[in-house]
């Protein structure tokens, strides 16, 4: 591992981040590896991970102690870094899919309606991607014990596999956690949603005899076996990372032997991400195609810190990422930023730039000016208002319908100091412009009184005043994509854009880009006509 790097991060973690040090210093209690901080810290703060089950992880512990009873503390290390991937991979995953289990839980539907959204999605993906890959990595582990390799590809061939054969590893627990109907009918069977349960169907051989079986599951019983099923995929992981943090010293030895560089880019990324800084992607691109102007891009999110954090983070990553890759073809640095509370951000520094920082010929404030001064900077401060987090997760607009139009596809896009409604009017029949004009107004009084609910990532206008800016894209018929929504006089579709200001400002200065529209303005009315409507 770079020291420089992992210097910089051990400080960054034990000054901005110590009480989540701290914590998984103290619950495991052993000397582990600073690349695992950022994984471990998961199952401490995670809604759903934190969750893991600690009677199953104690019952499968047996299966690890095996695997250092016949491996080698050097080919555990050595399976881990071949593989090591697969387990932060794997751990992603969990995480995308804990964040939809928390979205499941603030959906207020009918259950049928949950189901098919939200619970069995996630089942199947719980079982062909999370099990799979966990499946994945005790099947590398197992065929070195035996000193063979298998070639196991689908869940069915691994789960065989595993179930199969004398063995002194016994791997049932791992088998029995998935219940038999539900796994046959998600991999090759059929399921239907009814109004207060699930009809599951699929095939099953016995003694060379298929036979059709159905069976039910009340949706209930359906979201208790995700839960019991993550919950225990979760302990199976807090494992692995047990068991490589117990091999600690052979782990580091194999990272150095591999070098920085040649390692998977799931290790790099790891290898810059912190506590609750997460390195999301790394890869160089060519600038305008250009194979010899390349750009270093780095994306993070990130727990709503505030500019001058981000600034000083960024600039350390440009630093320890230029060094590290060392390409003579990379002009510039992008690190980009995300956040629940904070609008998306990124800081874009030249490599010359990077050089005097390295040099110390030019402190980190001096850069920072230099940098936007270049134009390479857009940071915001993360909103502090008090939200609804429910409320910001499924918030929208429904469709605004009149007598011969309908409003759709209404956006707020307001700031802070104004409230913004923006849309799509379809108008039903074919109109003079006079009738247009009295029809358009008309709806756009209805949208002007429409209640808006804020925006988590930044401070705007909302509630239920009327809004200070309407504007509406006006179209003969609905199609959700494709030529017929271009606004340009050519597409027949198109009839022309409105906008509504009550200081009769009209702020919005892009129509020209649209084509030659012809405007008119009405009191606090500015249309863009296409020269085609008469």
């Amino acid at each position: 591992m770079n020291k420089e790097l992992v210097d910089f991060i051990v400080w960054w973690e034990n000054n901005k981040e110590a009480a989540g040090t701290e914590k998984i210093e103290k619950l495991f209690q052993a000397e582990i590896p600073r690349l695992l901080y950022p994984l471990l810290n998961k199952f401490y703060v995670d809604n759903q991970m934190k969750n893991f089950d600690v009677d199953y992880q104690n019952e499968i512990r047996g299966i690890f102690e095996n695997y250092e009873q016949y491996l080698s503390s050097g080919e555990i290390a050595e399976l881990f870094v071949s593989k090591f991937s697969k387990l932060v991979s794997t751990i992603k995953t969990l995480e995308s899919i804990s964040s939809r289990l928390d979205l499941l839980e603030k959906f207020q539907e009918r259950e049928d309606i949950k189901a098919q959204a939200f619970t069995v999605p996630i089942f199947s993906d719980l079982l062909n991607y999370s099990y799979s890959d966990i499946l994945d990595l005790f099947i590398c582990f197992q065929e070195k014990t035996e000193q063979t390799e298998q070639n196991n590809v689908s869940l069915t061939q691994k789960i065989n596999y595993l179930s199969g054969g004398k063995r002194t590893i016994s791997y049932a627990k791992l088998i029995e956690i998935v219940n038999h109907s539900l796994r046959n009918a998600m991999a090759h069977g059929k399921v239907v949603y009814g109004q207060d349960k699930l009809m599951l169907t699929y095939a099953e051989t016995v003694n060379k005899v298929t036979e059709f079986v159905t069976t039910e599951f009340s949706y209930f019983q359906l979201k208790d076996e995700i839960q019991k099923f993550y919950d225990c995929l979760t302990a199976m992981l807090y494992g692995w990372l047990s068991l490589c943090a117990r091999h600690i010293a052979e782990f580091e030895k194999k990272i150095n032997s591999v070098g920085m560089r040649n390692l998977d880019k799931d290790v790099i990324r790891l290898a810059f991400s912190t506590l609750e800084n997460s390195c999301e992607s790394i890869e160089t691109i060519n600038i305008l195609g250009n194979e010899d102007d390349q750009q270093l891009n780095f994306e993070f999110t990130h727990p709503n810190l505030s500019v001058n954090e981000r600034l000083g983070f960024a600039l350390y990553v440009a630093i320890y990422g230029y060094k590290l890759f060392d390409n003579d073809f990379v002009r510039s640095i992008y690190v980009s930023f995300y956040a629940s509370r904070t609008m998306n951000s990124f800081l874009l520094i030249n490599v010359d730039i990077i050089k005097e920082l390295i040099s110390e010929k030019i402190s980190l404030e001096q850069a920072v000016s230099k940098i936007i001064a270049d134009g390479g900077c857009m940071m915001f401060e993360p909103n502090t208002e008090v939200r609804n987090e429910t409320l910001d997760s499924f918030k929208g607009f429904s469709d605004i319908k009149g007598n011969d139009y309908t409003i759709t596809d209404i956006y707020d896009s307001s700031l802070e100091d104004k409230k913004r409604m923006i849309g799509d009017i379809y108008i039903e029949e074919s109109l003079k412009k006079k009738q247009l004009e009295k029809m358009v107004i008309e709806a756009v009084s209805k949208l002007v009184t429409t209640e808006n609910f804020g925006n988590p990532k930044d401070k705007v206008k909302y509630g239920k005043m009327e809004a200070d800016i309407v504007f509406l894209s006006i179209y003969k018929k609905k199609y959700r994509r494709g030529k017929h929504k271009e606004q340009f006089e050519t597409n027949e579709n198109f009839i022309g854009l409105v906008q509504y200001d009550k200081d009769k400002h009209f702020p919005i200065k892009d129509i020209a880009l649209r084509g030659n529209l012809k405007k008119q303005r009405i009191g606090n009315y500015e249309f863009s006509w296409n020269p085609n409507v008469k």
